[in-house]
């Protein structure tokens, strides 16, 4: 009552300082007001102003701000204080037409029945898209049943109550799981009818266990302003990412907020929560704060969860919170920490986090044992890169530490024999291997490892043996089946340098003719053509051809010819035959891309001793790599090529690829330093001009931001030659005083007598770890 009182008082201080205005202040006061939307006063002003001058226009502006103020306390939900104000103007104003005002007011009252009546009567004064609205609205209603609604209410030509017979015929049928019948019935909806958001949405309905994709299709054709888009918005919801539904949470304004509550079914705690997450800038620090400002909304264990996934990206910030959290125990804070150090790139610390971790971890405790192997796991990779702080002993053996807790962890036993091979602990390497086969003899993966370690080694027979036994397990397995071929080549190449001429022979008959690999299709036959030749049998010939016709290619089965001409050691005039018809084939032929990418590949790939007899055997072809130079090459098909003929030092070919390649490709530092290899290795005068060494500088410097290493190591030999050559003199010099000191050690101190021979030292005899026999 008091606050009542406060307000009529204020209303009477108004009017009585708008009396001392003019006409015209008051008229300037009043349209100000209007335009601020301040209608309250505006009321008060022209209603004053009317006492003075009942000009037509001030009564128009009046009505503004009645229909302005009316509009306000409606939007704020004051219907009834609206109704009454209306009935004011309706009173005051019996021709206003403020008709479709009082039907929004009654249906916002929920007097849908009286709002029905009132659409019978003025439904043609209002305008085609509102009117099109009110009937879709009230199309709802009835077939929701709100308010009492019936089809008997509306005129016998509205459409609300033509079409709604086939409407409410479409929902029975989908309650009812009748698809065919909902079909039916949506059919009998048009376009125009005001249920034709009902039919999109149902259609959509229909669509959705099927075609998710596709239905949101149908439910995103649905205004906002429908009463049909809530039921269609919860659906595409069901679809949205978590980041879809934060940018859409952003930029929703806030009459939409609620809205999206309900149709998420969100209290207001978590609703809040979210609406702070959508504003966040995703940073560390400020997700942090978030979770402690909205605990309430979390389950213990979910909570922690969120901080483990947190903390480790607070950089130096995480011990200090940590200190101030009692959440976590000694193990989860040094785990927290250890990822820390890793993402702020302190790799040695994180290392010693995890070490401590596993102090405290119970190796004791069978049922952490993969856990400890995991984080073992993890220790050896970040040694690996810290490598320079971490010998290459200790850092295999935390990967074969791991292997104690986890010995059944296959990429463990192939990623320590790998990391040992590369570092060339070959020793090691083939122990590692040997006891991963003992470990896991059915793994396909350690079995070809395992294959291919004995291929190094030369055991050729105990290869061919773990080939078979791959093969067992996995019959179509190409990688063993090839390797079980070259095993038994290579092993006849060996028989027949030794002269064993049967044994050759049928290690090279027994070699499967299955294989897809076009290196090793007809080349028994050759193989067999070769060991013929060997022994001076001219029968050798036809096989050899043979074994052409069965690989397919006219290049590369001549390639190969002259290639175990080479590696079964035949006469040089034989060999130079095999050369002269391959020249022959090579400028008869046209060029076939994928054939001469094959060969690029093989020069890629080829192994040893097979590799260096292929580099001499591509010397035979200059003219078909003249010829390739001028077609055109891919980006990555080009840089191929560069590699595989700068690894063969075919530096003529390189040098013809690369002046087309860089012309091609400017943007591709690549080709440029091919080219400058092939221009200036192996000169004879090799001093560079000044130009060219600060271009090779420039090049380095790209070469390494893009993680070109290798081929900047192979450009950065170009500048060290020159040095030598520019600067010997200096260097010599310079070793001589390391070495000895800038003055000569006098004789005296020089031991002039004869040096005694060393005695050889004893030597144990090598353990055969593959089994090979000894031949």
């Amino acid at each position: 009552m008091a606050k009542k009182n406060h307000k009529v008082r204020n209303q009477r201080h108004k009017v009585a300082s708008l009396g001392n205005l003019s006409p015209d202040a008051l008229l300037e006061k009043g349209n100000l007001l209007l335009s601020q939307e301040k209608y309250q006063d505006a009321i008060l002003t022209f209603k004053q102003l009317l006492k003075q001058d009942e000009n037509p226009e001030i009564v128009h502006a009046l009505l503004r701000a009645y229909l302005g103020r009316i509009e306000s306390l409606a939007a704020k939900s004051m219907i009834k204080e609206a109704m009454a104000m209306l009935e004011t103007v309706v009173h005051r104003w019996p021709d206003a037409g403020v008709e479709p005002l009082k039907l929004s007011l009654l249906l916002q009252a929920g007097s849908f029945t009286e709002a029905v009546r009132l659409y019978t009567q003025c439904g043609r004064q209002l305008a085609g898209d509102r009117l099109e609205r009110l009937e879709a609205l009230f199309g709802a209603l009835l077939l929701a049943g709100t308010g009492g609604l019936r089809p008997e209410d509306f005129a016998e030509d509205s459409p609300v109550a033509r079409h709604y017979p086939a409407a409410l015929a479409a929902c029975d049928a989908v309650f009812a799981g009748e698809e065919a019948k909902v079909q039916e019935a949506l059919k009998q909806i048009s376009f125009r009818s005001p249920y034709r958001d009902l039919r999109t949405l149902l259609t959509g309905f229909l669509q959705f266990p099927r075609d998710k994709e596709k239905a949101c299709v149908f439910f995103g054709k649905i205004d906002k302003d429908s009463p049909y888009f809530h039921s269609a918005a919860r659906y595409l919801a069901t679809t949205d990412t978590p980041e879809i539904f934060l940018q859409k949470l952003n930029a929703a304004a806030k009459h939409e907020r609620p809205q999206i509550r309900l149709r998420h079914g969100l209290n207001p705690a978590q609703f809040q929560a979210l609406e702070d997450l959508s504003r966040s800038d995703g940073k560390p620090l400020g997700l942090l704060h978030l979770v402690r400002r909205h605990e309430s909304c979390f389950q213990k264990k979910d909570r922690l969860k969120l901080l483990k996934n947190i903390l480790p990206f607070c950089h130096d910030q995480v011990m200090t919170i940590l200190h101030r959290n009692s959440d976590f125990n000694r193990l989860e804070q040094l785990r927290i920490c250890a990822l820390a150090a890793e993402k702020d790139n302190a790799l040695t610390f994180a290392v010693d986090f995890w070490s401590d971790y596993l102090d405290k971890s119970g190796g004791w405790d069978s049922s952490r044992h993969k856990e400890i192997a995991l984080v073992l796991r993890r220790q050896a990779k970040l040694k690996q890169r810290e490598s320079h702080y971490y010998s290459t002993e200790e850092i295999l053996d935390t990967m074969l530490e791991s292997l104690k807790y986890d010995p059944d962890h296959a990429g463990t036993w192939l990623d320590a024999s790998d990391f040992a091979k590369r570092n060339d602990l070959m020793a090691r390497h083939y122990a590692i291997i040997r006891d991963a086969v003992a470990k896991l003899p059915e793994n396909v993966d350690i079995l070809v490892a395992a294959m291919k370690a004995s291929g190094t080694k030369g055991a050729h027979k105990k290869a061919a043996g773990l080939a078979q036994r791959i093969l067992a397990i996995d019959p179509i397995n190409t990688s063993a089946l090839d390797f079980l071929v070259e095993s038994r080549l290579e092993h006849g190449r060996k028989l027949a340098l030794q002269k064993k001429w049967a044994l050759a022979e049928k290690e090279l008959q027994s070699a499967d003719t299955r294989v897809k690999a076009i290196r090793y299709r007809g080349r028994n036959r050759i193989c067999l053509g070769m060991l013929l030749l060997l022994q001076g049998k001219e029968e050798g010939l036809p096989h050899i051809a043979a074994g052409r016709r069965e690989n397919g290619l006219p290049l590369l089965s001549y390639v190969l010819t002259s290639l175990e001409a080479m590696l079964y050691k035949l006469p040089y005039s034989r060999i130079k035959v095999f050369d002269r018809e391959l020249r022959q084939v090579a400028e008869e032929i046209p060029v076939d891309r994928t054939e001469f990418l094959r060969l690029i590949t093989w020069l890629l790939t080829f192994p040893g001793r097979q590799w260096q007899m292929l580099k001499e055997v591509c010397k035979s072809l200059t003219n078909l790599f003249a010829r390739t130079a001028t077609l055109e090459w891919s980006r990555d098909e080009g840089l191929s090529i560069c590699r595989a003929l700068g690894q063969a030092d075919l530096l003529a070919a390189l040098a013809k690829f690369t002046l087309a390649l860089q012309k091609k490709y400017p943007d591709n530092p690549e080709f440029r330093v091919w080219h400058l290899i092939a221009t200036f290795s192996k000169k004879k005068n090799k001093q560079l001009p000044w130009k060219v060494q600060r271009e090779i500088e420039d090049l380095l410097e790209k070469l390494e931001k893009k993680g070109c290493f290798d081929l900047a190591d192979r450009l950065d030999e170009l500048l060290e030659d020159d040095m030598d050559d520019d600067f010997p003199s200096y260097l010599d010099a310079i070793e001589d005083i390391f070495n000895n000191g800038p003055f000569g050690m006098p004789k005296i101190l020089r031991d002039e007598s004869k040096p005694q021979p060393k005695k050889k030292p004893k030597t144990g005899r090598q353990l055969n770890l593959f089994d090979d026999e000894i031949e």
